[in-house]
Order: structure tokens, then sequence, then C-alpha cells
């Protein structure tokens, strides 16, 4: 069973996408790692003042060796936000509706 991780970002969607426009490579290094380690992006929710990642992850084990390997990214990410991310873990299924 995979599970969804849920990374919440109380900042702006546009302060965000400035960041990442101002350094368009920055989370190349994320996206190497997720990979690596079994993860997909699976949405980006956003409103007025926050957004949210959901990430889907083969198992937590995965998940917490992504971390450990791209915690330097992540933090410098969150720097250039001004801000801290909170996470929720969730286990995922798919229900058999027939």
């Amino acid at each position: 069973m995979s599970i969804i991780v849920a990374i919440k970002f109380p900042v702006p969607p546009a302060q965000a996408n400035a960041a990442l426009a101002a350094n368009p490579g920055a989370l190349a290094p994320l996206g190497e790692a997720m990979e690596k380690f079994g993860g997909k992006f699976l949405l980006r929710l956003e409103h007025d003042n926050e957004f949210i990642d959901l990430d889907e992850w083969p198992s937590l084990e995965d998940y917490q060796a992504f971390k450990a390997e791209a915690q330097a990214v992540i933090d410098a990410f969150e720097a250039a936000l001004g801000t801290a991310s909170t996470e929720e873990i969730w286990t995922a299924w798919r229900p058999d509706f027939s």
C-alpha cells in the first residue's frame, strides 16, 4: 500500500512561482531524488495564501530515504520562500467499486 504526503506551504502560490522563476533549476535535484525513491508528484492545490503539494510514495521508508537525501534542497527552497512547510502522511488505497 502506498502513502500520500500532503506538504503545505503557508505562502501565496505566486510567491513560490516567482522564486522558481528566479532560479529555474532549484528543484531539479528533488525530481531526481523522487524518481530514485519511487515518488510521484500528483497535484498542487492552490489557494489565496497557501498551496499544498500531493506526492505518492511506495512506502513510508521510501519517503524517509528521499527526505534524508533531499533535505538540503528542501531547506533551501523553504528559505527562499521565507517559511517552513508542514506535512501530513496518509495511507493510500483504491477501493474496488465492482
